[in-house]
């Protein structure tokens, strides 16, 4: 019978173990695949970001970039405007160094949102050559900059690219074209 209060101590000690946060951890295994801002020596910049159209939406991106942004965000934000007509997207994809299975992947950025009457999405899909596994989600809405986060766990699957979506659809008032979108500071961690 003393073996049972000896295992509930050490089931007990190395679950606040592993509950430890890992950036405390000196063997920390984190590491970052992307940090990207919009600019380039002090100038605006795409820095590696593509329009979707025509394989991924139906129209191009509508985008400008502008000086207002987030916490340490340097000098430039990208400003995405709604779509007229059906959807836009922007797409950054990046390799792991090590295409591998049982990774998880955390994609950090900075979003402003004035857009409350139309819709968009900010996702993180992962791919093995040509054939995508899914993708996480999220959108905010703020009309403050806010600092949001996507997470995807590969479980057994092998991950060999990432790409991260940034999609805008029309709005539901087709004359309300006027409104923007804020994104600055995307981090892609692999842990």
């Amino acid at each position: 019978m003393r073996t049972t209060p000896m295992i509930v101590v050490m089931v007990l000690t190395l679950a606040a173990h592993g509950c430890k946060d890992l950036s405390s951890n000196p063997t920390d295994t984190t590491r970052t695949l992307i940090e990207s801002s919009f600019e380039f020596q002090n100038q605006p910049s795409l820095s590696g970001w593509e329009d979707g159209y025509p394989m991924y939406a139906v129209k191009k991106a509508r985008y400008s970039f502008d000086s207002d942004v987030p916490p340490g965000g340097g000098q430039w934000s990208l400003r995405l405007q709604p779509p007229d007509t059906n959807a836009t997207a922007m797409r950054f994809s990046v390799r792991p160094e090590q295409p591998s299975q049982y990774s998880n992947f955390r994609l950090t950025y900075w979003v402003k949102d004035k857009y409350s009457l139309g819709s968009y999405a900010v996702t993180l899909s992962a791919w093995m050559g040509s054939y995508s596994y899914g993708c996480a989600f999220r959108r905010s809405r703020s009309s403050e900059w806010e600092q949001d986060t996507v997470t995807y766990t590969s479980l057994n699957r092998t991950v060999d690219s990432l790409v991260v979506f940034v999609a805008m659809y029309f709005p539901y008032s087709k004359s309300d074209t006027s409104k923007y979108i804020w994104f600055d500071r995307f981090k892609i961690d692999q842990f």
